[in-house]
């Protein structure tokens, strides 16, 4: 069947260098390379390319009314030049007349010093300055200039560009005028430098202002005209200066110089009211015709600046930074400002040397200027009309440069000649540079970098590039004619030649390189094929050939439309980079998404031609699609919201960020979400919306992506959809017609039954407004109240109180307690409401059924009401005078065609209209067309949020039943269609009481930031549905729960995560589960201080061997090992203050005194120490430490040491003293003492005598917990009760566990909790149902976990230094086993000393434990090697870790363990078999391992980088175990405690060998783990990982290994994270847990 295809045909340009290319090159390739230079003008800027064409070739054949074709308002010829006439009228004059005052205050101290300098009334004279010393005035000028230049610019954007010249203006004309009161070299220093700091940012600022108004192929010849007032202001000012000092030189006794920068410096001040007044900004707002507004942001989409343009980010400011191209840009400008400079400070000096005096000098200064501004105009004009900037500018330094050489070669005498010259040099000079500017601001990187760009290029040129300027014009060379200063200029306009010639060349190659390559450019990830998606090429034909019937399921394909199909822009854009569309092209969708991964960007048109016939009419609409240049075969189509038309590119930035490509359609319209008003009387628009545009963009797109990646790639795999509320009801409507058209669709809200819907949200305004005056209307401050109580009433329906209606169907709300008081009910307040309000909140939450269908038994279901828990979001319904637009709109647009319908004769009748016609066919409702989805394979995964107050929570339910009811006769659809509904979440987003809510859905991601990846830092398939939904589809794993995130700010995910939970799959439910110890089961929040008597400071530097492992907090506090046991126990972050020692106490006594804060008292044990103390404890008692803010219910104290220590006893004094004062119910003593078993007898004396001891201190123990190695026999309890004088069933036997997480068991059968609870009076406390629930759900999860016997053995060697204190290593221990727990494993260790394993002579027992050692290493399944300090035991380290590597033998290195297998890669793989550590020989060669140079090498306690720090996972590292492990994220957060650091000159060396530095710092300079690829498990981390394993939650790093040595690191790797809750179902009422 033939087609009649008509392609349209953009705008095209050739880059510079190509225009006369040979008669082979066809149109084509012609467009192809206008493609590549429309991107590197816009996106990456990299050529000087602003038009290929000229103006005039390329409007050949064309008159004024020709159409530019342009993507988004296209405009005719003379529309645009009247708009550039227009524009040029408005800024250009006033802009250069900035320029011209600024230029005149700034360049007039060049002629008040030599001013009536024959009369000895100059200012050099008059300030007493030398030469020298003037010559520092003109310079600390520039050094301001160039310090102040790039933040002044940066401001013109933030503050409006009037506003922030207008304040420069009054600033440095003032400045100026106090110039001329100055008395002293100082003071005239000191003024010129702050006239420099306000000056500074003018140029570059106006420069940057142009790009908001003119296209690159503008902008030369207009900052020219700037540019050349400066030439006019040195003309001007050697003109006034003249006169002035002719005729005002003594007047009112002031000299004429300081007349001189009166007379020009208050213009300035007076002109800053025309700026703030008449100076427009932005062409949105100061352009008052629509159409001109436009044709301004059609002509700038492309290549211009935009207020509404994303803030210039780090990543811009580094791309432009770090761009070493720009940087010849900046030479270049440096090198022409020499001359600039020194020209424009010192031509009248250079003029009296030529043989014209005083006055006479002045006046001769204008010729050159006058030549230099004509000069400008001109070649600025040839330069952007012939596209040759470059050229241009290095033929004018040429010309200068033989203007100086000829004046320096000339003798001195000839001062004709020479004066010539100066004119020569003079327009050479001040000629080339307005190309050069011109040329800067089109080739950088994004505009949001232009203004730092060229802030950054003046600053440098015009700043430090003056610099010298002031110094090579000598004034004892002034009789032999500058020579000094006219070859400096020669040298530098050389150099400006050099440059301009390089850069052309190197832009023309990498021109020739994108034409030949097809526009591919590997660096800034171009691609081709984006190319190629050029209007009239064969592959965008072949991309749309589409058959009609499968298109538009036309009756008779015989009756087929014709189409046309232009691509309006296809447009490459960089990693990094945005795309979109320009301000107020896209009111539904105004944000553009940012940071976006390299893609190619097209939009496209469809219209139909001419009669439709069957095919229902012409249809017009638009779509876009991202085509991600790394795709994984995948296309992800996107839906709208509301009556919203225009492309959703926001929500496809969702896609791209998965590797997806992705499409949206504008729905065949452009409006707001609430603006209907363009369906009203079209109903070809109505059908486009309903569905239409959306299967024909859906179809195009397909065949869009499979010829764009085809041949080279493979073909399109998967088509996934997404949308929520209208966009439900898109993917659903277009699954129901068309059930090919996507694999899975991932469904919010749907919007699904419009006939009942929209009409269901009018009734709901007529509940509320009529009457009209009546008192039922709700306000949104009504809405506050009863949400309030609506969670006061309902929260804990599902049994838990968290501020979230999680049950709303348990929950029936008396709203009765709202009623206002009885004297005035019908007088709401700002706490109640009053009985008529409150019978609109009823109707509200009501089924709406039709009263007018006869029959009152069974009245006709119309719709559900709104859900409990949704009342905030009511405001749209509810608000303002009328319906809702989405209800009033549906009527006046859809129904009746009618603006004038007045929606007060609404009622349910209409229902029925709405039902016979359905406007755009646009109703969801054929539930058996689902079985073709399922019949297919087809997935989907429904969500709604229990919240939405505008999409009835329940008519998402009424879908489901309803396709239950039509496939499977009320049995289940689990198999191909899952709902999930959401608790606290509104409509498709976002949460008033901290729900949960973000899972990946539409619109989540866009609502939280234009750069926003979905779910920041849970991208997976637990968290993110869509990924879920792939999972479903591709590897049939089925989604049975979906894990919602909120954040503390909900829309930040800087803010730190507030709450996750699992949403579970319909009828199910989640309940809330904890974490933590004995207390925290009652639903405590339990914090603990360990008080260590020993007088050191901390444990930082106590030997591990003697005291046991130093424990490091999270904010790098080395703290006793104790505390890791607490933080591990009860899931808390504790500081370096829950760890009191005598030396801490003593230390802040000491300073305490030495600041006087005693007032002289003696300071003494008792009671300033013990003071102390009991301060210490009551303070940090109250710091939350769960994560909360909520103070601690409980803090438990330890006290170490023995009874009888003396540096006990002032400790055990506080605590006397402590008890007494927080009174019997709020302290508890247990006294823990050791019973002994001595030839079977169990030995009560040593308890006795220590809590008699203790006793006698004040202490008397309420409990005492007896350790014992076996359990006591009821004699002994007795005996011990009697003597210790306290009950028997506070004889706590604590005997030996199978493990220490069996204690907490032991001591619940013992009844501690109830004694706590008696003798603490606990039950007194405020316990939330929700964190009793959490203390019952906690304990069940302990028993399940620590409960168990694991018969399977599991062997792992721990090599280490410290080996016979295996508390030096606890927290290593702990980890491995939370590991070894969690895969169900037994597990043994085997202590093995790395000296052991180190080759020895020694023969004997020596050899003897060498044996044993390397037995026990080649038995053990895996290898640990922790931490340590100093040289011992290294070697037997690095051995092991060779033969873990070399065999296959999983291996975790930590920290020194880190290290020491890095130097033994380094020995083994890279040529350096000296290669040691720093640490153990710091005079080494091959120094592996280096010390931090940042740390102090004398003072060591607390001088180790210690603390949480973040580790990067680097690009491309998705292969790496270890980032699995942490679930793929890019960042995570790990201990640390070392000195010593992998050297960063060595890494490449090392990585080239195959040993990967996967995760590093965020400097990238320092190694945070590594990795071998081709190994079951290599991995090493500097970080202590252990530090934060927890029973119920083991480290990452750790639990992988322990996996990858019992050979189930896979499982691991793909089980779902553990979450703090627990699956329940509900059954008819009945709660069964899972």
């Amino acid at each position: 069947m033939k087609h009649n295809i008509v392609a349209s045909a953009g705008k095209g340009n050739i880059a510079e260098g190509h225009r006369r290319q040979p008669r082979d090159y066809d149109a084509a390739t012609a467009l192809i390379m206008a493609l590549n230079e429309a991107y590197d003008r816009d996106q990456e800027k990299v050529a000087d390319v602003p038009d290929a064409l000229d103006h005039e070739s390329a409007r050949a054949g064309t008159n004024e009314e020709t159409p530019t074709n342009d993507p988004v308002a296209p405009y005719t010829r003379r529309e645009e030049r009247a708009l550039l006439w227009r524009q040029d009228l408005t800024i250009l004059p006033l802009s250069a007349f900035i320029y011209f005052l600024c230029y005149l205050d700034r360049s007039n101290i060049g002629n008040a010093r030599i001013l009536n300098a024959s009369t000895g009334n100059d200012m050099q004279t008059e300030i007493g300055a030398t030469q020298y010393q003037f010559n520092i005035a003109l310079m600390v000028f520039l050094v301001a200039y160039a310090l102040f230049e790039v933040p002044s610019n940066m401001l013109l954007k933030k503050l409006r560009p009037s506003r922030w010249l207008a304040f420069l203006m009054v600033s440095w004309g003032s400045i100026t005028m106090g110039l001329g009161g100055v008395n002293s070299f100082a003071a005239a220093a000191g003024v010129r430098f702050l006239l420099g700091a306000f000056e500074a940012g003018l140029f570059p600022g106006l420069a940057y202002y142009l790009t908001f108004w003119y296209r690159s192929d503008e902008r030369s010849v207009r900052i020219a005209f700037i540019l050349a007032s400066a030439t006019l202001a040195g003309a001007f000012g050697g003109a006034i200066a003249y006169a002035v000092g002719h005729g005002m030189n003594g007047a009112a006794g002031l000299s004429a110089w300081r007349w001189l920068f009166i007379v020009e410096g208050a213009p300035s001040c007076v002109s800053a009211l025309l700026v703030w007044f008449f100076l427009p900004d932005y062409p949105d707002e100061a352009l008052k015709d629509a159409r001109q507004r436009e044709v301004a942001a059609a002509r700038l989409a492309v290549e211009g600046s935009h207020r509404s343009h994303r803030t210039m980010t780090w990543k811009d400011a580094k791309a432009t930074l770090l761009d070493g191209r720009l940087y010849v840009h900046y030479l270049v400008y440096f090198c022409v400002s020499v001359p600039f400079s020194s020209l424009s400070l010192f031509s009248p000096s250079i003029v009296a040397g030529l043989g014209f005096e005083d006055l006479h000098a002045q006046l001769m200064t204008v010729p050159p200027y006058a030549a230099a501004y004509v000069m400008q105009i001109l070649v600025s004009y040839s330069a952007d009309r012939n596209n040759a900037r470059g050229f241009h500018s290095a033929a004018c330094a040429l010309l200068g440069a033989a203007g100086f050489v000829a004046s320096a070669l000339l003798p001195p005498e000839a001062h004709h000649a020479r004066y010539g010259t100066l004119i020569v040099s003079a327009t050479g000079s001040f000629g080339c540079v307005p190309p050069m500017l011109g040329w800067l601001t089109s080739n950088v990187h994004t505009t949001a970098a232009v203004g730092l760009a060229i802030a950054i290029n003046v600053s440098i040129g015009a700043g430090l590039g003056q610099v010298p300027g002031v110094w090579i014009f000598k004034a004892e060379e002034r009789e032999k004619g500058y020579p000094t200063g006219h070859w400096v200029n020669a040298a530098m306009l050389l150099v400006v030649v050099a440059g301009t010639v390089w850069l052309r060349l190197m832009y023309g190659r990498r021109n020739r390189r994108l034409i030949r390559d097809g526009g591919a450019d590997a660096r800034l990830g171009k691609d081709p094929r984006c190319v190629a998606i050029s209007p009239g090429l064969d592959v965008i034909l072949t991309a749309i050939r589409l058959e009609p019937s499968l298109t538009w399921q036309c009756e008779d394909e015989l009756d087929s439309p014709e189409y046309a199909i232009t691509i309006e822009n296809a447009t490459v854009v960089p990693a990094g980079g945005e795309a979109g569309e320009v301000e107020g092209a896209n009111p539904a969708y105004a944000t553009n998404p940012t940071d976006l991964p390299a893609l190619c960007a097209v939009t496209v048109r469809v219209e139909s031609i001419g009669d439709s016939g069957s095919c229902g009419g012409k249809r017009s609409y638009r779509f876009g699609v991202f085509l991600p240049e790394a795709w994984d075969r995948r296309l992800l189509v996107v839906g709208n919201g509301g009556w919203a038309g225009g492309v959703n590119w926001l929500d496809m930035a969702v896609g791209v960020r998965s590797g997806m490509a992705a499409l949206s359609t504008d729905t065949g319209h452009n409006s707001t979400t609430t603006n209907s008003t363009w369906a009203r009387g079209n109903p070809e628009a109505k059908a486009d919306w309903g569905w239409r545009a959306m299967h024909g963009s859906t179809v195009l797109g397909k065949r869009l992506v499979a010829a764009y990646y085809a041949p080279a790639d493979q073909t399109l795999a998967r088509t996934y959809y997404s949308g929520c509320s209208t966009g439900g009801r898109q993917g659903l409507k277009e699954l129901q017609l068309f059930p090919d058209s996507f694999d899975g669709a991932l469904i919010g809200a749907p919007a699904w039954w419009t006939t009942h819907l929209n009409t269901f949200v009018t009734q709901v305004g007529m509940y509320n407004h009529l009457p009209e005056d009546g008192p039922q209307r709700l306000t949104p401050d009504n809405l506050t109240v009863l949400a309030e109580e609506v969670v006061r009433q309902c929260d804990d329906a599902d049994g838990v109180a968290d501020g979230i209606v999680s049950s709303p169907e348990k929950c029936e709300p008396d709203l009765s307690r709202l009623l206002c008081p009885e004297d005035d009910p019908e007088a709401p307040t700002d706490d109640c409401l009053n009985a008529a309000q409150l019978e609109t909140v009823r109707k509200i939450y009501s089924d709406w059924y039709n009263p007018n269908d006869g029959n009152s038994s069974s009245p006709t279901f119309l719709h559900p009401g709104l859900t409990v828990s949704s009342e905030k979001g009511w405001t749209s319904l509810v608000n303002g005078t009328e319906p809702s637009p989405y209800g009033l709109g549906y009527g006046r647009n859809f129904l009746f065609d009618d603006p004038d319908w007045d929606w007060r004769t609404f009622n349910a009748d209409v229902v029925q209209v709405a039902e016979e016609l359905d406007p755009g066919d646009a109703t969801a409702d054929d539930y058996a067309a689902m079985a073709r989805v399922r019949a297919r394979g087809g997935k989907i995964i429904l969500y709604h949020g229990m919240a939405d107050g505008l999409v009835p929570t329940k008519g998402t339910e009424v879908f489901y039943e309803r396709t239950v009811a039509a496939l499977a006769g009320g049995g289940s659809v689990d198999d191909f269609m899952r709902l999930f509904l959401v608790p606290g979440m509104q409509h498709c987003w976002n949460t008033t009481v901290d729900a949960p809510w973000n899972f990946g859905g539409a619109f989540q991601a866009g609502s939280m930031g234009s750069g926003v990846p979905p779910v920041p830092g849970f991208d997976d398939a637990q968290h993110n549905a869509l990924k879920a939904l792939i999972e479903w589809v591709e590897r049939g794993t089925a989604v049975d729960s979906i894990v919602a995130t909120v954040w503390n700010e909900s829309k930040d995910s800087d803010s730190g995560v507030k709450r996750q939970r699992p949403v579970c799959a319909w009828p199910k439910r989640a309940v809330w589960d904890g974490k933590g110890d004995l207390l925290k089961t009652l639903g405590l929040r339990v914090s603990c201080i360990k008080i260590d008597p020993y007088v050191s400071v901390d444990a930082g530097l106590m030997a591990p061997a003697e005291h046991g492992e130093c424990f490091v907090l999270t904010s790098g506090g080395e703290v006793d090992l104790d505390l890791g046991n607490y933080e591990r126990y009860l899931s808390v972050r504790l500081t370096s203050d829950h760890n009191i020692t005598t030396g801490k106490v003593y230390l802040r006594v000491i300073e305490k005194e030495r600041r006087g804060d005693y007032l002289g008292k003696t300071v003494q044990i008792v009671p300033h120490v013990t003071d102390s103390i009991k301060e210490w404890i009551k303070r940090v008692s109250k710091i939350p430490v769960d994560g909360s803010s909520e103070e601690p219910n409980v803090c438990i104290i330890e006290l170490g040491g023995t009874i009888g220590d003396i540096e006990s006893m002032p400790f055990i004094e506080a605590l006397t003293q402590l008890r007494h004062e927080a009174g019997p119910e709020k302290f508890m003593n247990i006294h823990v003492s050791y019973v002994p078993t001595v030839h079977g007898e169990q030995k009560t004396k040593p308890t006795q005598h220590a809590v008699k001891s203790i006793r006698s201190h004040g202490l008397i123990p309420d409990i005492v917990a007896c350790r014992c190695e076996t359990p006591l026999a009821e004699p002994t309890i007795a005996k011990l009760a009697l003597h210790c004088q306290v009950q028997a069933d506070q004889v706590l036997v604590v005997r030996d566990m199978p493990t220490i997480y069996h204690v907490p068991l032991l001591l619940k059968q013992q009844k501690l909790i109830s004694q706590l609870q008696a003798k603490l009076a606990l039950d007194k406390l405020n316990i939330t149902p929700e964190m009793a629930a959490q203390g019952e759900a906690l304990w069940n999860h302990w028993e399940s976990i620590v409960t168990p016997t694991y018969q399977e053995e599991l062997k792992i060697a721990l090599i280490g230094k410290y080996v016979k204190c295996h508390d030096a290593y606890i927290s290593v221990v702990k980890a491995l086993e939370h590991s070894a727990m969690r895969i169900r494993r037994k597990l043994t260790l085997m202590w093995v000393d790395s000296e052991d394993l180190e080759p020895n002579a020694k023969g004997g027992p020596a050899q003897a434990k060498y044996h044993k050692a390397w037995h026990d290493v080649s038995t053990a399944s895996g290898i640990i090697v922790p931490g340590g300090f100093g040289h011992r035991g290294t070697e037997g380290m690095m051995l092991v870790s060779k033969w873990a590597r070399e065999n296959g033998i999983p291996f975790l290195g930590v920290c020194l363990g880190f290290q020491v297998a890095a130097i033994q890669f380094a020995r083994d793989m890279c040529g350096m078999p000296e290669a040691t550590s720093e640490e153990f020989d710091s005079n080494a060669k091959d120094r592996v391992v280096v010390y931090m140079p940042e740390l102090d090498r004398n003072n060591m306690g607390g001088t180790m980088r210690l603390g949480l720090r973040k580790t990067i996972f680097q690009e491309g590292t998705e292969w790496s175990k270890a980032r699995s492990l942490y679930g793929g994220v890019e960042v995570i957060e790990e201990r640390h405690r070392h000195r010593y650091e992998i050297n960063p000159d060595l890494v490449p060396q090392l990585e080239k060998a195959g040993l990967h530095f996967v995760g590093k710092d965020e400097t990238g300079q320092r190694m945070e783990i590594f990795e071998l690829k081709d190994h079951p498990f290599f991995v090493g981390t500097q970080f202590h990982a252990e530090y934060q394993s927890q029973v119920v939650n083991p480290s990452r790093p750790y639990l992988g290994f322990v996996a990858a040595s019992a050979g189930c690191l896979p499982d691991v790797i793909n089980q779902k994270p553990v979450e703090p809750f627990k699956t329940v179902t509900l059954l008819n009422g009945t709660t069964h847990h899972h």
